[in-house]
């Protein structure tokens, strides 16, 4: 597929954390890929970090993107959480669409009225649809945009389960991720001997908590909880160090049941990445993983009806973020449920795990998702008093602007 026609954009500049190796930059990089891979237009203008542990291929693609042509007529995605979307200019494409995300019922006040100076928001779910309009962003501006990855990279290698029966989590240290719950539920749920969870939990001081000290946190956490005595426990592990993509694979796949219980979930590339293996996976029947995991591909930890407000120790660390804010409750009971299910019924298990990898591979790949981005951007009416940019010189004096304002927020810690 190539640009758009008279109307539609001729491509798109995609501002994006494109060399982050957080969930943002992960998805920038998967977006971006694919487009490229179907032949549609795509300029990179990167910000933020620059980690070492992006892949040097990706990054060669990546920088011959920050040199690509995009037509007289690109339109521009800033993806990141709405504070960026600052950084997009008034003037100089046919729209300008802020590409963001969030997990609970609602977003953050100030998000608002940044969603609303754009021309579209794209979010990866029905769910956050919801969840921006009843905030107040204009729903007629919602468009969902899923995410992608790149299923040729998730081919089983054939690692051989061990016993006993293992469940993993892989996610970074955040009360929301719902780690105590876990925790807690499989300790008084199995015996010693008869199943093992193993949590990869990286952090880098978020909320305090740095990586050599996730796993005394953890179990202070939920310690007073514990009915069970040390030596009736089963084995528990945490891991806390570096991680390769390869190795995280191989990592997924020694999982009888890759689980989440992220509390609210925006997306879900873990599952989505397990599924791609054919590795059954597990998560919370509400928020944004409802886009793809339901009855029959996955394994459903049901929520009660009630919302409640989030955890505390969230809303002390990041208030501007989620004070006020609600998500699902959780029993441990239920959790317990659908771990024991899972346990015991390994044919249907088997089952669901290939339902699970067709369905990624089926709707989810970089090419379909790409598809879906390029379909939009062709489609794209023109912004009321939208203007090219057109010179090459005016394009190099706005990416100098856009680098120092970065700049200037980052010394303000705003980005």
């Amino acid at each position: 597929m190539t640009g758009g026609g008279a109307i539609g954009a001729s491509g798109v500049v995609w501002m994006g954390p494109a060399y982050d190796r957080g969930g943002y930059g992960a998805v920038t990089r998967n977006y971006l890929l694919g487009l490229k891979r179907i032949g549609f237009p795509v300029k990179l203008l990167a910000f933020g970090p620059e980690h070492a542990e992006i892949d040097p291929d990706v990054v060669r693609e990546l920088r011959a993107l920050e040199r690509a042509s995009v037509g007289s007529r690109p339109a521009l995605v800033v993806h990141a959480t709405p504070g960026t979307f600052t950084l997009a200019p008034p003037f100089g494409f046919v729209s300008r669409i802020g590409c963001t995300i969030f997990e609970t019922d609602r977003i953050p006040e100030s998000w608002v009225g940044l969603c609303g100076a754009m021309d579209e928001i794209w979010v990866p779910s029905r769910f956050n649809v919801s969840t921006f309009s009843s905030s107040g962003v204009d729903p007629d501006k919602l468009k969902v945009i899923p995410y992608g990855i790149d299923t040729a990279d998730f081919s089983p290698a054939g690692v051989e389960r061990k016993p006993p029966f293992t469940f993993l989590y892989v996610c970074a240290f955040n009360w929301r991720k719902g780690l105590d719950l876990l925790l807690e539920s499989f300790i008084e749920e199995f015996d010693r001997g008869e199943a093992r969870l193993v949590m990869r939990v990286y952090s880098e001081g978020y909320q305090g908590v740095a990586g050599d000290e996730v796993q005394s946190v953890l179990y202070d956490a939920v310690e007073s909880r514990l009915q069970k005595p040390p030596e009736s426990r089963p084995e528990v592990k945490i891991l806390t160090e570096a991680l390769s993509p390869a190795d995280l694979k191989r990592l997924y796949e020694t999982a009888d049941l890759y689980i989440s219980t992220d509390r609210a979930n925006g997306w879900g590339v873990p599952c989505q990445e397990a599924m791609a293996l054919g590795v059954p996976a597990a998560t919370i029947d509400w928020s944004g993983s409802t886009e793809f995991m339901r009855e029959g591909n996955s394994v459903l930890i049901h929520p009660e009806d009630e919302l409640v407000p989030v955890d505390r120790r969230l809303t002390d660390a990041v208030p501007e973020l989620y004070a006020g804010h609600r998500w699902a409750r959780v029993e441990s009971a239920e959790v317990r449920r659908a771990m024991r299910w899972a346990f015991e019924n390994p044919e249907q298990l088997a089952a669901i795990g290939r339902k699970g990898r067709e369905y990624v591979h089926s709707e989810l790949g970089l090419d379909e998702v790409a598809r879906r981005v390029a379909d939009r951007l062709s489609a794209l009416q023109p912004s009321v008093g939208a203007r090219v940019l057109g010179a090459a010189r005016l394009y190099r004096l706005w990416v100098w602007a856009i680098r120092a304002r970065e700049r200037r927020l980052r010394a303000r810690g705003l980005l």
